[in-house]
């Protein structure tokens, strides 16, 4: 979709985006100097003029609580300080923040409610990080913790008025900085060890005892990632994604799947958490069973009675299943109907290999349950000679539902496997 025209010259980008609802929406950046702010509305997007503040000022940050209200945070480069926009009743109007220091500006801000939210940067003049606390319609400075370093906020996120994170830079020991509010107050956390010089740049919660951090790691060129669970913070070792790479951005909408970006010089970058294993994602393929030297392993034999007999070799565990079929009309399709030794049969088979998948990913398997569908079909060509064997391939679909360490999922799966037909 090309972007509205913004009069800001030939070179201008966005940086901030955040949506209220599937129809309503706001992003924000610039270029030449120029603040740009678009809002989507309608099926479209136009250009609003930002409201006046100074000739140079930048926004990093913004969040809505409501369609009409919404806050957005940034640098006023003119005057060397922090910026508060603030969005209300179809205005934007630039907010006077509260003395900081002559040389400071804001990273990040989150809002639990409309009334109440926090906002964190860094203090240049006193090499410190810079927390403002909106509450019941005022901003005020919060003195930040003596850390006796030099030291700055780029993300903040909390999951409750009373509760919450904030990460950034401690420059003198060249590692990231983990804040905890609690109780009213702002403590510093030892954040575990990742490499001699390494920093966070962001932080998302889904409740008080779950949550990510991630950012740069220095030495290794390649992004941070930081679990909190049960209390203790633990650095997770990332997968490969080139030889220089980094993280910015992370958003987990519950606390078995998320999302973190960044990019590594030439592309963006895309990770994805789940607890559920990677092979066992929107929909599960099982292809085929290990085959041994048995001469009825992986062979389908029909009957002129209509019934039907499957023998797998499932690496040593013998499978049996059987049922009842009919010819299609085309001739071609025969649809197997699995009675209920069959579908036991199944079951075991895939609970078997849910579980060795759940044991590859490190995770245990508390409860597996299948679901399947009636009729499946076994397509091929069907030989005219009697005893002829042909190739058939047979898909068995349905859904899962199992439980991961105290997770429960619900998810299709397909399985499908070749082997050899005989008819009657």
């Amino acid at each position: 979709m090309p972007p509205p025209d913004v009069g800001a010259g030939s070179e201008w980008d966005l940086d901030v985006v955040h949506f209220t609802s599937a129809s309503n929406g706001w992003a924000v950046g610039g270029g030449n100097n120029r603040v740009v702010f678009l809002h989507y509305s309608r099926g479209k997007w136009t250009s609003i003029d930002p409201p006046a503040d100074s000739n140079n000022w930048w926004v990093y940050a913004m969040q809505f609580t409501s369609a009409n209200e919404g806050w957005a945070v940034g640098h006023d480069l003119t005057n060397h300080g922090g910026l508060l926009l603030h969005y209300s009743k179809g205005t934007w109007t630039s907010v006077t923040p509260p003395p900081v220091s002559s040389n400071w500006f804001l990273r990040r801000l989150h809002f639990t409610s409309p009334t109440e939210g926090w906002a964190v940067g860094m203090d240049s003049e006193h090499n410190t990080g810079v927390l403002l606390h909106y509450s019941g319609g005022t901003w005020t400075s919060v003195t930040p913790p003596s850390l006796n370093v030099n030291w700055g906020l780029r993300g903040v996120h909390f999951t409750s008025a009373s509760e919450g994170w904030a990460v950034g830079v401690d420059a003198t020991n060249q590692r990231g900085l983990l804040l905890h509010y609690s109780g009213g107050a702002w403590t510093s956390v030892t954040p575990p060890a990742v490499s001699s010089d390494w920093n966070l740049w962001s932080v998302q919660f889904t409740s008080a005892d779950e949550g990510w951090a991630m950012a740069f790691d220095e030495v290794n060129s390649r992004g941070v990632l930081l679990h909190y669970s049960a209390g203790t913070w633990t650095s997770v070792t990332p997968p490969f994604v080139s030889s220089d790479w980094w993280l910015e951005g992370i958003y987990f909408p519950s606390s078995t799947e998320g999302w973190a970006v960044g990019g590594d010089w030439q592309k963006g970058t895309l990770l994805h958490y789940s607890l559920w294993p990677m092979d066992f994602g929107s929909k599960l393929n099982v292809k085929g069973f290990a085959k041994d030297s048995n001469p009825t392993d992986g062979t389908c034999h029909t009957y002129s009675g209509g019934s039907f007999y499957i023998y797998e070799d499932d690496h040593g565990t013998p499978r049996y299943y059987t049922g009842t079929y009919s010819l299609a009309p085309n001739g071609k399709t025969l649809l197997f109907t699995f009675d209920s030794n069959a579908l036991s049969a199944m079951e075991a088979m895939l609970a078997d290999r849910v579980a060795a998948m759940g044991t590859n990913e490190g995770v245990s398997v508390e409860t597996i349950s299948f679901v399947f569908n009636p009729v499946s079909s076994f397509k091929g060509s069907i030989q005219k000679k009697t005893n002829a064997p042909s190739m058939l391939t047979i898909k068995i679909t349905g859904t899962v539902n199992a439980s991961f360490d105290g997770v429960d999922r619900t998810t299709s799966f397909t399985y499908q496997s070749k082997l050899k037909y005989h008819s009657p």
